[in-house]
């Protein structure tokens, strides 16, 4: 009876787990149809999308036979459950929704395909035996760890994943933490967020500290726990607080004083050298990870103070007949100290004040290589240094006086990687690509660089990086294209460099053929000089009509080929009439639409993104006269595409801007085209007799030599290939 009870006990439990199974089997089917007519959605989709062919193949490949090999993966385990398998597979399908997400958001990044293949099982099992996540989402990038706390959404785990994808993201944009903070001080990782704050923008967390009336906030930020953080706030009242910013880890760890400091800064020559000897151990702990770097507010700090206490002393005495007289404060500079004020003086050093502290400081070297110069800053802002030495023509000099082997190094450390710094912007690819103008007199050089450009790309198509390929084909092409500028023959390079040698006449007039023109100025005394001097050009009254209203001026040529100027009166900024002028003129224009193609942006450099109000896609030419103006050229491509810039990399002048703009109206009221090349050889001939011009000239950038515009043009048309 009991044998029989068994049997009959047994036989009802396999029954029993049959029916079970077959009740459960079909969620199994549904999930996987489910999947299936994601992939088949994603594929139909993908097909019609503009995309380049290296990317979407890869794409292509992923929602297909690697998701198969995935399913097939999970379906086929025989350790997990069944209810697992489903939630597997239920992740699968939210990790193609996510990538068809961000494909249509224009978020896209091929990377994400390889790190979801290598990522998804690990991070899966992770997710089941309810474990951490933070060791395999470290080295993640923010974009890929959103991507997969989307992915994992099902799981609880998932808002650590999002967590950890917050603190990346505002580690790379260190500005939105306080925001942030002060919204949620519960965050998992508040004391990290606080402590990268600190870290890198150690006044603005200070300042949250003081000035916030957000009790909770401020409790959260007294109670973190890292050293630095505890360090700063213990400033807090302090009198001249900024000169202990500078050695914030140094009063943290000990090894600096108050009282040293305070008696440092009445020397600013031994507090420069001991803020360099700071940076380069910043740099050193960076590469260890023994401590904090502080590297971002050492780079502030370290600019400021060698323009101040160096470069702008050293200009301001640019008129001194003896070298001794005007470079007298380098005296008792180290070459680090000297290097430094070389790689932050990009937009603030004259072409003189260059040279002579170049030579200075490779005199001071003495006989060991150029490369220990390198390795004495630990390689730091290494491809500043050599952009610099290539505008200034010592780049060939420098590289020749080091062994070939170490040569070979430098440059190949300079051309690899560049794909990783350009998912954030273009600055070191464009660095890289203004050395190359300083190596086309040496044929050996110029074609290592070739080479290594080539080698680069093909490690980049070998693993599929398909940003790397068109950060390399990008590279080639300005190469090629600097190359041929050397050449007397025509230029035969890609056309949209070609373009930039020039714009047709036609292309500058508006459809009842007159060409008008918009030049903006402000109400201080530079911008009052500026307009004032500006107008005398106009007196001719056989060439030229004057127009004044209460707050603008109209200028037109008298010839038949009718040039028609447009300027802002430049007013006192009280009662904000100054800004009231520019924005009567601006909507007079728009009511009459009128449209320049000209636009000149006149004043002190912290005007220019005022001045971008007016730029549209009518712009053809920008000519700014702003200090440094070389910088914004990416802003200005985002609202005037097709726009050509004429800017400074370092010092305006109303001395150099008004010959630029007389001769370009001269051109056009004659109605001949704009020839750049012959343009600038006009120029330079008018200017080279007065050695104070002549420096100030050379730092404007004519659009054909302009190649940071080229280098952003050229990528944007790669990544619509």
């Amino acid at each position: 009876m009991r044998r029989y009870l068994t049997i009959v006990f047994l036989f009802g439990s396999l029954l029993f787990w049959r029916l079970t199974a077959a009740q459960v089997q079909p969620s199994l089917k549904t999930t996987t149809k489910k999947l299936d007519k994601t992939q088949s959605g994603f594929s139909k989709k993908l097909a019609g999308y503009p995309m380049e062919k290296n990317g979407k193949d890869q794409l292509k490949r992923f929602i297909g036979t690697e998701t198969d090999s995935i399913q097939q993966l999970i379906v086929n385990d025989p350790y997990m459950a069944l209810s697992q398998k489903i939630l597997a597979l239920d992740c699968q399908s939210y990790l193609l929704d996510t990538l068809q997400s961000s494909l249509g958001n224009r978020a896209f990044n091929i990377s994400l395909i390889s790190e979801s293949r290598e990522n998804f099982i690990p991070i899966w099992q992770l997710m089941v035996t309810r474990r951490s996540c933070e060791a395999i989402m470290k080295p993640f990038k923010p974009q890929t760890a959103g991507f997969m706390a989307a992915v994992f959404r099902p799981f609880p785990q998932s808002d650590q994943l999002r967590e950890i994808a917050d603190l990346k993201t505002m580690e790379q944009k260190p500005q939105l933490i306080i925001p942030f903070l002060s919204s949620d001080t519960r965050f998992g990782y508040r004391d990290s967020l606080i402590f990268i704050l600190a870290n890198t923008q150690p006044e603005k967390l200070l300042s949250a500290f003081t000035d916030s009336r957000n009790e909770e906030l401020k409790t959260v930020i007294r109670q973190n726990p890292y050293p630095l953080v505890k360090t700063l706030l213990g400033l807090y009242g302090k009198k001249n607080l900024t000169d202990f910013l500078p050695f914030l880890p140094q009063l943290t760890e000990g090894t600096m004083s108050f009282q040293e400091i305070e008696t440092l800064r009445s020397q600013p020559c031994e507090y420069f050298k001991r803020l360099v000897d700071a940076s380069i151990s910043a740099k050193r702990s960076s590469l260890s990870l023994t401590r904090p770097d502080y590297q971002a507010p050492l780079k502030k700090y370290l600019k400021e103070y060698s323009i101040r206490f160096f470069t702008d002393i050293i200009n301001m005495l640019h008129n001194e007949t003896k070298e001794k007289d005007r470079f007298f404060v380098l005296d008792d500079l180290r070459p680090q100290d000297l290097y430094y004020i070389i790689t932050y003086g990009e937009n603030d050093l004259y072409t003189s004040s260059y040279l002579y502290t170049y030579r200075k400081l490779m005199g001071l070297m003495g006989q060991p290589g150029s490369d220990s110069l390198l390795r004495l800053v630990q390689l730091d802002q290494y491809r500043k240094f050599l952009l610099m030495a290539g505008r200034y023509n010592t780049l060939v000099p420098f590289l020749r006086q080091m062994s070939d082997g170490r040569m070979l190094d430098i440059i190949g450390k300079m051309m690899s990687g560049l794909e990783e710094s350009a998912e954030d912007d273009l600055e070191d690819v464009i660095n890289v690509a203004e050395s190359f103008p300083g190596l086309m007199n040496d044929a050996s050089l110029f074609s290592l660089v070739e080479a290594e450009i080539g080698n680069n790309y093909r490690r980049c198509r070998n693993i599929s990086n398909t940003p790397g390929m068109k950060i390399y084909t990008l590279l080639d092409d300005l190469l090629k294209t600097i190359k041929a500028q050397q050449s007397d023959q025509p230029f035969t390079g890609l056309p949209v460099f070609a373009r930039y040698y020039g714009i047709p006449y036609t292309q500058m007039q508006e459809p009842g053929g007159g060409i008008s023109e918009l030049a903006l100025f402000y109400g201080d005394e530079d911008g009052r000089q500026s307009f004032s001097s500006f107008m005398t050009h106009f007196t001719d009254s056989r060439k030229w009509t004057v127009e004044k209203t209460e707050f603008w001026t109209r200028i037109s040529s008298t010839g038949p080929n009718r040039l028609t100027i447009y300027a802002n009166l430049p007013l006192p900024d009280e009662d904000k009439r100054d800004e009231l002028a520019r924005d009567t003129l601006t909507r007079f224009l728009k009511q009459q639409g009128i449209y320049p193609r000209i636009l000149i942006l006149r004043g002190h450099s912290y005007h220019m993104h005022e001045s971008f109000n007016q730029l549209n896609k009518n712009t053809k030419l920008v000519i700014m006269g702003s200090c440094g103006s070389y910088t914004e050229i990416a802003d200005i491509l985002s609202k005037s595409p097709d726009a050509q810039v004429i800017t400074s990399k370092q010092m305006g002048s109303m001395l150099v801007n008004e010959p630029i703009i007389s001769l370009i109206n001269d051109r056009l009221t004659s109605q001949l085209d704009l020839n750049w090349p012959a343009i600038w050889h006009e120029l330079d001939n008018r200017f080279n007799n007065n050695r104070t011009l002549y420096d100030y000239f050379k730092a404007y950038i004519p659009p054909y030599k302009n190649i940071a515009q080229m280098a952003i043009v050229r990528y944007k048309q790669l990544n619509e290939q």
